[in-house]
């Protein structure tokens, strides 16, 4: 009877384990699931690394209603901005690296592209 108590023990201590595994794991997929808000920054992400620029600060985002806007910094200290409108799909962006414009478009062109070249799952 002992025994069986103490293997229940085990079982539960080992559960509670497991689960409070799998919410953090849930945790950190939350930001691939899709929204606006990460989508832009993610695409935003990928425009400028895909000229081959550097960042010091990896763009910051904010929303209100279906606005979305960014600030993140290249290694050279020039601000970069992105302006997004969320409002319906295809959600458009424009993203900035001081007063030069390095992408105005779709974000789901610009995320299928990175995916695509990366072998990901829209390859």
């Amino acid at each position: 009877m002992r025994l069986r108590r103490t293997s229940l023990a085990v079982a539960a201590i080992a559960a509670t384990a497991v689960l409070a595994g799998c919410s953090s794991q849930i945790a950190a997929l939350a930001p691939v699931s899709g929204d606006g808000l990460t989508g832009v920054r993610t695409a935003a992400t990928d425009v400028v690394l895909a000229q081959g620029m550097s960042f010091l600060r990896a763009p910051v985002c904010t929303q209100v209603v279906k606005a979305v806007t960014c600030e993140g910094s290249l290694m050279d200290g020039t601000t970069v901005t992105v302006a997004a409108d969320i409002t319906a799909k295809p959600y458009t962006m424009t993203v900035k690296a001081g007063d030069t414009t390095l992408y105005d478009g779709d974000v789901d062109t610009v995320l299928n592209d990175a995916a695509s070249s990366t072998g990901g799952a829209a390859s």
